[in-house]
């Protein structure tokens, strides 16, 4: 099957910008933390909207309005309210394949707001047909940064999400114990994503500087 003909929809959850990346506190004030969450969730976005293999973009949060507020509105968004009985990165990725099951989606692509220098190719490497999951690490190899499912059938609508410390090796072993045969896709836009001081000064300069000046945009506009 073309990867085309396939209905995929990428689920993107992003807790808000309420106490968004704490751990890079060294470098940003809270309010520049938040224009960076939503700066970098807005170039996710942006790639995924050109993407040929995505039909359709959700994103996952705990502050709906806010989210609604920050992204341009467009047919291909949709935002799912994620209540506060269902906490945590592995509930709202739950709530989001089963919204994708109820709608009728073959697959989805999770993916999380913080990639700064996703490109589209790199989506195109996640989506294939001929796999019914694929993973991609992050840069240390331990963290899951991208992962696709097919959910035309039942194993993976009872695949255990499990983001989080080790996730690379916990998300390999729910394959094995469902007998799900995934692969594996490295490109640097997927294993680059931004939690820490390290992580921003590895970042290519060029791309820190975009995301400053977005930053400084944002404030500039909401002062």
């Amino acid at each position: 099957m073309d990867a085309r003909l396939m209905r995929t929809v990428a689920v993107v959850p992003i807790r808000g910008a309420h106490g968004a990346k704490t751990r890079l506190s060294p470098v940003f004030a809270e309010h520049e933390r938040a224009s960076l969450a939503w700066t970098m969730l807005t170039h996710v976005l942006d790639v995924l909207d050109t993407s040929p293999v995505i039909d359709q973009t959700l994103v996952v949060t705990r502050e709906s309005d806010e989210t609604l507020r920050q992204i341009r509105p467009d047919p291909r968004h949709a935002v799912l309210f994620q209540p506060v009985e269902h906490t945590g990165l592995n509930a709202a990725l739950d709530l989001g394949r089963d919204w994708a099951v109820a709608n009728g989606y073959d697959a989805m692509l999770v993916l999380p707001a913080d990639l700064p220098i996703l490109a589209p190719a790199d989506v195109e490497s996640m989506v294939r047909p001929d796999a019914p999951a694929v993973i991609a690490p992050d840069r240390h190899g331990s963290g899951t940064n991208a992962l696709f499912l097919r959910l035309d059938s039942a194993h993976p609508q009872q695949f255990a999400f499990a983001f989080g410390h080790q996730s690379y090796h916990r998300h390999h072993t729910e394959a094995d114990r469902l007998v799900i045969e995934m692969a594996t896709a490295k490109a640097p836009g997927l294993e680059c994503d931004l939690d820490s001081p390290d992580d921003w000064w590895d970042l290519p300069t060029e791309v820190r500087q975009r995301l400053l000046d977005c930053v400084r945009r944002a404030e500039s506009m909401a002062g």
